[in-house]
């Protein structure tokens, strides 16, 4: 169960140092030289993630293994801030398909009858009510019409597409999302999204996550003079396997 996680550690070289870091209610932020990676946390408490400061990125990034999911999302922030960054993204996917546009895209011109999972309850679908009629939400807490996260065991093996929120990297549970998905297109979205090739040996079809062009500093400074979220001043881009 630990194979996806560890190859996403050993992929980062020895060496490199954490050079910032930032949370906010929903997201951790860490920098390594320019170079800002994000993940969502599971609770709106501040940690002391100051601690971290003078770890190394490789170390930082083996929190994602801890089961205290604040740490874990420190972990996979710092695994981001690796993987998430234009010139790495071009040296990885020189084969497969970049796209610099939302995941859900395709959802508008896929089949009525397809069937289509989501792990999360995405804004997104609440805009589309017309969507609503093939696909099944499952929720760690369930809204009106979604199914709650323990029926993935009996539906998810029926779904035809499947999008997972990354966040279920931090919780653990994404190596038994992708075993019940198995024959189902598979689209891993957010911004918690490591952009790394490692990911599609493990049945993920598509990747859709978030690169930031700008450094920390620059973010803070958007957000106060702008009313959008800090995470939500990165570029969403999405990479396709490579079908052989």
């Amino acid at each position: 169960m630990w194979k996806l996680y560890d190859e996403l550690i050993e992929a980062i070289p020895s060496g490199i140092k954490i050079s910032d870091m930032a949370q906010t209610e929903r997201w951790t932020f860490v920098v390594n030289d320019q170079t800002i990676g994000t993940a969502m946390k599971f609770s709106r408490t501040q940690k002391n993630i100051e601690d971290y400061q003078n770890i190394q990125l490789q170390e930082a990034a083996e929190f994602i293994k801890s089961w205290d999911f604040e740490k874990a999302s420190f972990g996979l922030a710092a695994i981001n801030s690796f993987f998430n960054d234009s010139e790495q993204v071009q040296r990885q996917f020189q084969t497969e398909a970049i796209y610099h546009n939302d995941a859900f895209d395709q959802l508008m011109d896929t089949s009525d009858q397809q069937k289509i999972g989501m792990i999360g309850h995405f804004p997104f679908v609440d805009r589309y009510p017309e969507l609503s009629k093939n696909i099944s939400i499952f929720e760690l807490e369930p809204r009106a019409g979604d199914y709650p996260a323990s029926a993935c065991e009996f539906l998810l093996p029926q779904q035809e597409i499947v999008y997972i929120t990354a966040s279920t990297i931090i919780n653990k549970t994404l190596p038994r999302l992708l075993e019940l998905s198995a024959e189902a297109q598979v689209i891993l979205v957010g911004s918690s999204c490591p952009l790394s090739q490692t990911l599609f040996r493990h049945g993920i079809d598509t990747l859709a996550g978030t690169i930031y062009e700008d450094s920390l500093a620059e973010l803070r400074t958007k957000k106060s003079v702008g009313k959008l979220p800090l995470s939500k001043y990165g570029h969403s881009i999405m990479i396709e396997k490579r079908k052989d």
